[in-house]
């Protein structure tokens, strides 16, 4: 439980403005979008893109920013998800390996907050085999370990999958 809890703190999310499109480029855990409409259920995929050096991914922690968030199923991975007490999910995935040459898939499925504008930020930790932890938590864009992000849309919107598919209203 103490695990559960640290890992709580730590989790990630998926750029959604154009002034923070070059740390889509250098984060190595994102999500497949980045921008999805106002109270739709939706589904994004959390996609670490490296281990830690040589040693692979051996778990996935996702920190969602709203209640009732469930996590998706990944081939020899079990999944789990607990509240935090604070409207917010905390989604694991354990028990697999994802080799350091290979990007996983991680399914989030929840259903987007209604406020327009709003910015999510989506903390993610990965913890490899020989013990190390990637931590995908810092709000700064620019960072090296930016949390990836996702933005709300006005409802109807077409999800966007990059900043030049984001509505310019």
């Amino acid at each position: 439980m103490d695990h559960l809890l640290r890992l709580g703190f730590l989790v990630a999310t998926v750029l959604a403005v154009s002034a923070m499109a070059p740390a889509r480029a250098s984060a190595h855990a994102d999500a497949d979008v980045i921008a999805v409409a106002a109270g739709e259920q939706v589904t994004i995929n959390f996609r670490p893109d490296h281990g830690c050096g040589e040693s692979p991914t051996t778990e996935v922690a996702v920190r969602v920013p709203v209640a009732g968030a469930t996590p998706g199923k990944v081939d020899g991975w079990t999944e789990t998800s607990s509240a935090d007490g604070d409207e917010r999910t905390v989604l694991e995935w354990t028990g697999g390996s994802l080799p350091t040459d290979q990007t996983g898939t991680f399914p989030v499925t929840f259903t987007a907050p209604d406020k327009v504008g709003e910015l999510l930020l989506f903390p993610a930790v990965q913890e490899c085999a020989d013990g190390e932890e990637l931590s995908w938590i810092s709000g700064d864009p620019e960072s090296d370990n930016p949390a990836p992000r996702l933005l709300i849309l006005a409802p109807g919107s077409e999800e966007a999958v990059t900043v030049d598919d984001v509505p310019q209203e």
